[in-house]
């Protein structure tokens, strides 16, 4: 006799999403970098290559590289061989910088948001300055701090500079946002909300920073990283972000 088997239930089973196929090629291309597969500095098979092995239109793989290197994860390569095709690359700021600039533009983000996330990433970048940077690091901080002119807004000046006090920290996140950040304010021109902040005294705050990270006190680096956010990005009423483009 046939015993029936209990049917399971589907309730929590839900439709496979219907991708174009060209978020089908980059779906695999990211998959295969989170398996360890590609690594940055491979080359990806040539696109005649890619598109036979994936069996998809040579039309499929073109635009799917077009979309991985708008995000940074891949860098068109010229010639032919073994080092034609697309390369894996790790550039995060350009990536960053295009998702950012985007939002930035449809009044995704705030002022005061932008300026919150500058003070958290460069307090902590200043705090582990302290605590690892190397005399070399230091005396390059202090020359890198020299040459920023705040010559366009507060925001932009402070980008550069916690960019640079993250480079001498090792705090890679940190820097990758906070020059995203700047290329960001760079393309949308200053905001008004920040323009009577050019007469503060940058270099003599940013050189309170540098001097808390040579005598190797993480707090007050932090601190004086906080009050340099503090005085040239004063908190201001909230003014949405819709200069860009």
């Amino acid at each position: 006799m046939t015993i029936a088997m209990p049917v399971r239930p589907v309730d929590d089973w839900q439709p496979l999403p219907q991708l174009r196929t060209r978020e089908r090629v980059v779906a695999e291309v990211e998959r295969r970098i989170l398996a360890g597969k590609l690594r940055a500095g491979d080359h990806l098979p040539p696109e005649r290559h890619l598109a036979e092995a994936l069996g998809v239109s040579r039309g499929a793989v073109r635009e799917a590289m077009r979309i991985l290197e708008a995000v940074g994860v891949t860098e068109a390569s010229t010639g032919s061989g073994p080092n034609s095709g697309s390369v894996i690359v790790a550039d995060s700021v350009r990536g960053m910088a295009t998702v950012l600039r985007l939002h930035w533009a449809l009044d995704a983000f705030q002022v005061d948001e932008i300026r919150d996330l500058l003070s958290v990433c460069g307090a902590r970048a200043a705090r582990r300055a302290a605590e690892c940077a190397r005399d070399e690091d230091i005396v390059r901080l202090r020359e890198r701090a020299a040459l920023i002119r705040p010559a366009g807004d507060a925001l932009e000046a402070i980008c550069e500079f916690v960019g640079a006090i993250s480079d001498a920290s090792g705090e890679s996140l940190s820097g990758t946002l906070a020059t995203a950040l700047g290329e960001v304010v760079t393309a949308s021109g200053p905001q008004d909300s920040f323009a009577h902040s050019h007469s503060h005294d940058y270099r003599r705050l940013m050189g309170s920073v540098v001097d808390a990270v040579e005598r190797r006190q993480g707090t007050a680096a932090a601190e004086a990283m906080s009050d340099l956010v503090d005085a040239c990005c004063p908190v201001e009423p909230v003014a949405l972000l819709s200069q860009a483009g």
